[in-house]
C-alpha cells in the first residue's frame, strides 16, 4: 500500500507540475496573439493615417460632402436712359442628390406627394439616383421652399439662385430675347452677348453630419462665381414703347398681316427702336428672331433715294431737269413700265415727289446698270449692315446681270432686288446727315461688376454715299413727298416735320413667277425734323386692305411714332426743329413764308420784310421766279427766304447778243441762308458748288458779287463740320 501510495503522489507531483507550464504556455500565446494583435493593429493604423493619409482623406471627404455649381449673378441691362430694362431676381429651387438607393427612393415618393405626382413620376422623370445630383423644380414660391426645408427627407433641399426678369414685360422683348432655365442667352441682345453678361460660375460643398441626413450649403464657396458685365443699349425703351403701340394700332387700323419698323440716330448709327408685330405669333415672350433686322423685302419705290442719290452724283440731272413720262405707259421691248398717274413733262425733283416710275427709271439707264450698283453698294445694299444682332439678313442685289433697259429701270424702281429694313433705316440716314453712312449698333457701353462703365461704343462711320451738297437737294425733294402734290401728304404733321419716300411694292410669288397683283407690301422711309435730322427710320405694313398705298398706311403710323416722340422729348425737338410757333391761345400752327413769285426785285424785298424775314440770293432785276421754302411752307425761325429773279426782257436780248458773257456770272449772296437753300439755289442757276459742314452757310469763296466762269466751283463753309 505505501508503495502504492507513493507512486500514486510521485504521479500527482509529475502531473501538478505539467499543468502548470501548459497554463504559462498558454497565458504566453494569448500575450503573444494580443502583442500581434496591437502590432497589426498599430501598423494598420499608421498604414491609413500616415502613409495612405491622403487617399483616405478623399475618401471621407466624398462620403461626407458633395460640389454644386453656385451661379454667377447675371449682368443687368440697361436702356439708353439709364432704365434697367432686364434684371436678376432671387428664387428658389430644389434639387436632390441621394447617397443611398434607400434615400432616392425616399426623394423620390416626397417629392410625388409634394407635387401631386403619380407614384415613381420624379423617379422615371428627373433619373433619382444614388450620388446624382438632379434639379426638381426652379423658380418655386417662398412658402414652397419653407416647407421643403422643414420636412425634406436625406437627399432633397433647396437653393436659393439668381433668375431673370423684364421690368417692362414684353416692350422691347425682340431685342432683349431671354434666357433658359440655367440664365443662359437664348435670343436676342442675351444671345448676342451671354459671355460677356453670365459672368463665371463657382463652386460649393454640400455638407453632411455623421448620420449622412442632414444636408447643407456651406457657407464659403469653393471657388467664388465672378458676376457678369452690364450692358447699356442704345435703345430709347420709351420710343420703343410708342413704337410698338403704334405698330400694333396700325395693323388693326389697315387689317394689315403684320407691321416692323426700325429708327436709329442720323449722326450715330445708334438703333433707338425696333420692332415688328405679328398677330398670328404664338410666344411672343419667347422670341426668336427680330423681323426689322432679320427679314429681307422688296422694297419698290422707297428704292428711288438710292437712284437718286445715283443720278445727282453721278451728274445725270439736276433736280429742274424735264423728264417725259408718257401719261403713265412705256414700252420697254416686250415689257411696260406704268405709273398711277398719267404724267407728262416733270421735273426730276417731280419724279421723287410724285413717285414717276418711268421718269425714274429714264435717268437710272443714263446712269447704267454699273452705275446703279455701285451707288447700291456704297449704300450697303446686298451686304450685311454688320449690327451687333444675331440672325441678321444681307439681302440679294445682283450684281452679274445682264443690262437691259428694262432691267435697269427695275432695280431703279426697287424691284429684282431684296433689302432689310435695317439698310433702308440706315440708306435714309446718310442721306440726312449729309451723305455719311455708319454702321448701325445696339451696344452703347459695357459696365463692369465693380459699377465702372468700360467699353463705350462711338459712331462708326463706314463710307461716303454721296455728295453733302447732293444729298441737301435730295432732302428737298424727299419734303415735298410729304407735302400736298406728293404721294405722303398725310404724312405731313404739325408737330414735327417729317420728310421721306412711299414705297407700294407688289408680293413677288414663291415661285419666282411674276407678282401677286392684290398683295402689296406698304413702306415709308424717313426722317425728322427736316431742317436738323436726328431720327431716320422705316415702317413696312405686310399686305394692308383695302388701302394698300404707303403715303396712306405706313407714313401715318410714321408720322404718329414721330409725333409721340417728339412730343416725349421737348428738348431735344425744340420748335425751331420742327418749325413750329406757339400760338397765344396754346394752339400749335405753322408759320408760313410770303409769296413773293412773279414779285419785282424791290416788292419782294418788301413783302419779306413785313413777314419778319429777308429775301436772299440771285436778285437784281426783273422778276422772283424761284424761292425756297416755297410760299405757304414754314419758314424756320424767320430765316432767309432764298429767291431768283430773272433780268427784264430788254436784258436778255443784249446778253443774248453777247455769247461771252453767257460763260459768266455774278455770285449770289449765300452767308445765312441755309445749306440746302444754297445748294438749290446754284442747282437753279446751273453752277458748280462744293459745301463743307452743315447747317447755315458762314463763309463762300470767291465772295459774293464776284464775277466767275459757270466752269468754276463755289466753296461754301457751314457752322457745323459733316462726317468725312
Amino acid at each position: 500500500m505505501r508503495i502504492t501510495q507513493k507512486n500514486t503522489k510521485a504521479r500527482s507531483r509529475r502531473s501538478g507540475g505539467r499543468n502548470i507550464s501548459g497554463e504559462k504556455l498558454r497565458l504566453g500565446v494569448v500575450l503573444a496573439a494580443l502583442a500581434l494583435t496591437f502590432s497589426a493593429v498599430t501598423a494598420r493604423l499608421w498604414y491609413i493615417q500616415v502613409s495612405q493619409h491622403k487617399r483616405y482623406l478623399e475618401i471621407a471627404l466624398k462620403q461626407s460632402t458633395g460640389k454644386i455649381p453656385l451661379q454667377a449673378e447675371r449682368g443687368t441691362i440697361y436702356d439708353r436712359t439709364g432704365r434697367p430694362v432686364a434684371h436678376n431676381v432671387v428664387r428658389a429651387g430644389v434639387f436632390v442628390s441621394p447617397r443611398s438607393a434607400e434615400d432616392a427612393k425616399a426623394a423620390g415618393r416626397y417629392l410625388d406627394k409634394l407635387f401631386s405626382k403619380r407614384r415613381g413620376y420624379h423617379q422615371r422623370e428627373h433619373k433619382i439616383t444614388r450620388g446624382k445630383f438632379r434639379w426638381i423644380r426652379r423658380g418655386i414660391d417662398d412658402a414652397l421652399a419653407r416647407k421643403i426645408r422643414l420636412d425634406a427627407p436625406a437627399g432633397v433641399f433647396v437653393m436659393d439662385e439668381s433668375g431673370r426678369e423684364y421690368p417692362y414685360g414684353l416692350v422691347g422683348k425682340q431685342i432683349l430675347g431671354y434666357t433658359d432655365i440655367d440664365n443662359n442667352g437664348i435670343s436676342g441682345v442675351e444671345s448676342r452677348f451671354d459671355e460677356d453678361l453670365k459672368g463665371v460660375d463657382g463652386k460649393a460643398d454640400i455638407q453632411r453630419d455623421g448620420l449622412r441626413n442632414i444636408y447643407k450649403v456651406d457657407e464659403n464657396p469653393l471657388v467664388k462665381p465672378q458676376p457678369g458685365q452690364s450692358l447699356i443699349l442704345t435703345v430709347d425703351w420709351e420710343f420703343q414703347e410708342i413704337v410698338e403701340e403704334e405698330l400694333r394700332a396700325a395693323v388693326e387700323e389697315f387689317n394689315a398681316q403684320g407691321a416692323s419698323a426700325l429708327f436709329v440716330d442720323c449722326a450715330t448709327g445708334e438703333i433707338l427702336s425696333a420692332a415688328h408685330y405679328d398677330p398670328t405669333e404664338k410666344h411672343p415672350g419667347r422670341p426668336s428672331k427680330l423681323k426689322s433686322i432679320t427679314d429681307s423685302f422688296e422694297p419698290g419705290s422707297i428704292y428711288k433715294i438710292i437712284t437718286a442719290a445715283g443720278v445727282l452724283d453721278g451728274g445725270i440731272a439736276t433736280p429742274d431737269r424735264l423728264v417725259y413720262c408718257e401719261k403713265g405707259k412705256w414700252r420697254l421691248g416686250r415689257r411696260t413700265l406704268h405709273d398711277d398717274k398719267e404724267l407728262e413733262d416733270v421735273t426730276f425733283h417731280q419724279t421723287i415727289s410724285k413717285s414717276s416710275n418711268i421718269g425714274v427709271g429714264k435717268l437710272a439707264i443714263e446712269l447704267g446698270g454699273e452705275g446703279l450698283i455701285g451707288v447700291s453698294q456704297k449704300f450697303g445694299i446686298g451686304q450685311k449692315t454688320r449690327v451687333d444682332f444675331p440672325g441678321e439678313q444681307a439681302g440679294v442685289l445682283h450684281t452679274d446681270m445682264r443690262w437691259s433697259d428694262y432691267n435697269i429701270a427695275a432695280l431703279s424702281i426697287g424691284h429684282s432686288v431684296t433689302v432689310t429694313p435695317i439698310q433702308m433705316a440706315m440708306a435714309i440716314a446718310s442721306i440726312a446727315n449729309g451723305g455719311s453712312l455708319y454702321r448701325p449698333h445696339l451696344l452703347r457701353g459695357v459696365v463692369s461688376a465693380n459699377g465702372i462703365t468700360e467699353d463705350n461704343r462711338e459712331a462708326e462711320f463706314v463710307c461716303r454715299t454721296m455728295k453733302s451738297e447732293n444729298s441737301e437737294l435730295l432732302r428737298a425733294m424727299l419734303e415735298d413727298v410729304v407735302d400736298t402734290g406728293g404721294t405722303a401728304p398725310p404724312t405731313k404733321s404739325a408737330i414735327v416735320s417729317i420728310a421721306g419716300k412711299t414705297g407700294t411694292a407688289e408680293v413677288p410669288r414663291p415661285d419666282g413667277k411674276g407678282y401677286f397683283k392684290n398683295k402689296f407690301i406698304a413702306s415709308f422711309v424717313g426722317y425728322f425734323p427736316t431742317d436738323e435730322p436726328k431720327v431716320a427710320g422705316i415702317v413696312i405694313m405686310d399686305r394692308p386692305e383695302p388701302i394698300h398705298y404707303g403715303g396712306y398706311t405706313s407714313g401715318p403710323a410714321f408720322k404718329r411714332m414721330a409725333e409721340r416722340y417728339a412730343m416725349a422729348n421737348p428738348k431735344q425737338f425744340s420748335p425751331a426743329s420742327h418749325q413750329l410757333l406757339v400760338s397765344v391761345d396754346g394752339g400749335v400752327k405753322g408759320k408760313p413764308t410770303p409769296d413773293l413769285m412773279g414779285m419785282d426785285v424791290a416788292s419782294a424785298h418788301k413783302k419779306a420784310a413785313r413777314a419778319g424775314s429777308a429775301a436772299q440770293g440771285a436778285l437784281t432785276e426783273g422778276r422772283i421766279v424761284w424761292q425756297f421754302p416755297p410760299a405757304d411752307a414754314p419758314n424756320v425761325s424767320s430765316g432767309p427766304i432764298a429767291a431768283l429773279s430773272v433780268p427784264s426782257f430788254t436784258e436778255q436780248v443784249a446778253r443774248a447778243n453777247n455769247p461771252d458773257g453767257n460763260k459768266n456770272v455774278k455770285i449770289p449772296v449765300l452767308v445765312g441762308l441755309t445749306v440746302r437753300q444754297a445748294a438749290m439755289l446754284l442747282a437753279q442757276m446751273k453752277l458748280q458748288f462744293q459745301i463743307e459742314g452743315i447747317g447755315r452757310i458762314t463763309d463762300q469763296i470767291p465772295e459774293s458779287g464776284s464775277i466767275i466762269s459757270r466752269d468754276e466751283t463755289i466753296t461754301l463753309r457751314a457752322n457745323t463740320v459733316a462726317a468725312s
